[in-house]
């Protein structure tokens, strides 16, 4: 480097303002926050999307708009051509697939990535097409498998060692609270499920679940917050409307989400997998025990008998800890202290640190290594 400035340059198939923007592009936002307020550079380059700007800067990230779909692919590989000569390091990441950036800049680079799609994509398109993505994803990664890769969650870290890589390091997700009030456990329990509405969400079984939980308990509540378009959200608002004692709140703002996740029960999350599930962290934040699926991600924000509950994957079991956690008032207040201390340890100073460890000795390295 002969600059007083390193420039990251970040490439990835989804920024904060995109529609199906989500814990990642949160996490990927916090990290590039976190870069700049350590005097670096950072480029983000991002697909374009409808009703955004080709360029803005967002807590002094530049975010670049260039391409669609594998047009953001090309239009990304002749930006880093192009601007070669002033990148020190350059961050792919992967969502579903990898930006494939070594194909057109051979300087520093790291990966980064949440989790592998694996079961996902037969949740979220055509069997055929699925199943060649599945079989090519692996593939794919091991393209990476020489190169320093960031990841959320020991899951993953697992999932990505599996594939042969050879130095994969955990950067915490941080979380901070927007509310710090704690409900009554005197009322009525009130679950919540929160996310995208998508299949991989697997918000169905949150509702059977409830309705067993109805079932026992008439005065039981639950509420679902996300958005989402298309066949599955659309099913999904119509078996909440029938479903007695719950409610969808569909674009909640902020302040909202904070106020329903402190007032609640617990938080049911039955992804099929994630990364690591930051809306657990941050139910955790106001005190709010998870009951989670046993599953990749999951399993690593959740510890079972500390800070929630990790059960089956299956709407029954999720139903019985539920009911757990409605009855046992010791239980929940033992999870909730628990969920707090999470929580305290998931500090944006301690994500800071980690990432800056790997950043740094990126930008240590010769170029092209």
């Amino acid at each position: 480097m002969n600059r007083q400035r390193a420039h990251i340059v970040m490439v990835s198939w989804r920024d904060p303002r995109h529609p199906r923007a989500g814990g990642a592009e949160r996490y990927t936002a916090q990290l590039a926050s976190s870069l700049v307020s350590s005097g670096m550079s950072v480029t983000w380059l991002a697909p374009t999307i409808a009703g955004a700007p080709a360029t803005e800067v967002s807590d002094g990230v530049r975010i670049v708009r260039i391409g669609r779909g594998v047009g953001h692919i090309a239009a990304s590989a002749i930006y880093l051509r192009r601007h070669e000569q002033t990148i020190d390091l350059v961050i792919d990441q992967a969502n579903g697939y990898p930006m494939f950036t070594q194909f057109a800049y051979r300087g520093r680079r790291l990966f980064l990535i949440h989790q592998l799609a694996s079961e996902i994509w037969f949740q979220h398109g055509p069997w055929l097409l699925a199943g060649v993505a599945s079989f090519l994803e692996p593939w794919m990664l091991r393209l990476y498998r020489n190169t320093t890769t960031i990841t959320v969650s020991r899951s993953t870290k697992e999932d990505l060692e599996r594939l042969r890589f050879r130095d994969v390091r955990i950067v915490p997700n941080a979380v901070v609270a927007g509310v710090a009030r704690v409900r009554s456990v005197d009322g009525p329990p009130h679950f919540v499920a929160i996310g995208r509405f998508v299949p991989s969400k697997r918000l169905e079984h949150v509702l059977r679940a409830f309705e067993t939980v109805r079932s026992e308990i008439a005065e039981a509540r639950l509420t679902v917050i996300g958005g989402g378009t298309g066949p599955y959200a659309d099913a999904l608002a119509a078996s909440v409307a029938r479903t007695p004692g719950a409610r969808l709140e569909r674009g909640a703002s902020e302040e909202r989400k904070w106020d329903v996740l402190a007032d609640a029960t617990a938080l049911v999350v039955t992804s099929s997998r994630e990364g690591w599930g930051i809306v657990v962290s941050e139910a955790h934040a106001v005190g709010t025990p998870s009951v989670a699926y046993n599953v990749p991600g999951l399993r690593d924000s959740t510890r079972h008998g500390v800070n929630g509950l990790i059960c089956r994957p299956t709407a029954a079991d999720a139903a019985r800890s539920m009911l757990r956690l409605a009855r046992d008032a010791a239980l929940w207040w033992r999870l909730h202290e628990g969920a707090l201390e999470s929580a305290r340890q998931q500090t944006p100073g301690r994500q800071r640190i980690a990432a800056l460890a790997v950043v740094a000795e990126a930008l240590a390295r010769r170029r092209g290594t």
